[in-house]
């Protein structure tokens, strides 16, 4: 079973009520993102550690079925978030492939127009559909491991592809625990003395 009808009304609703959420809600519900992420529901763990990564450098994430509103059409919903969205991250595995979830979103971001990232976390080439539409494509490789050692390239890459307007927003994800204690911790360079 792809990602419709799993976890939808417990994951879903988290995401959307949570106190962190308030502030990416557009006004009419819908929520203010910048990377749409595709993936199939076996690749759920690789998807999760992508989203955490790419949220930690400021990217708004779009993942379902976190973002998914209970009680909302499921494929009404997909479609807005996909022709909202600036750029996909498409995780790229055997199971992926296979996925008509996948498939299908790959197809709506290319009738939008939506920049595609593929992602590839296992070594295999995309066929079927897939192959027609992300083939020529260049892809990010992230097969080898640990997986988390490609996730700081990825959001680079991410970043990338959302220039100029990434930089100039001021609406960014602000920065998390993790990317806030890097900052700190970084050795600061010392403080020549005053002069007499």
């Amino acid at each position: 079973m792809d990602r419709a009808g799993v976890g939808s009304a417990g994951g879903a609703g988290k995401g959307m009520i949570g106190l962190r959420w308030r502030e990416f809600i557009r006004p009419g519900g819908a929520m203010a993102h910048d990377v749409f992420l595709s993936y199939s529901d076996q690749d759920k763990a690789a998807a999760d550690a992508v989203r955490r990564a790419l949220e930690q450098n400021r990217i708004r994430v779009w993942m379902a079925p976190r973002d998914v509103i209970p009680g909302a059409a499921w494929a009404e919903t997909i479609t807005r978030a996909i022709k909202g969205t600036k750029v996909m991250v498409l995780l790229l595995s055997g199971s992926a492939n296979e996925s008509m979830t996948v498939r299908n979103e790959v197809k709506r971001a290319v009738d939008y127009n939506v920049a595609i990232l593929p992602v590839r976390i296992e070594n295999v080439a995309p066929h079927g559909s897939l192959e027609l539409h992300i083939g020529s494509r260049q892809w990010l490789d992230a097969i080898t491991q640990p997986f988390e050692q490609h996730l700081e390239r990825l959001a680079r890459a991410v970043k990338q592809l959302l220039e100029p307007e990434f930089a100039r927003r001021s609406d960014a994800i602000p920065p998390g625990p993790a990317e806030i204690e890097r900052e700190t911790s970084k050795p600061r360079a010392p403080t020549p003395p005053a002069k007499p």
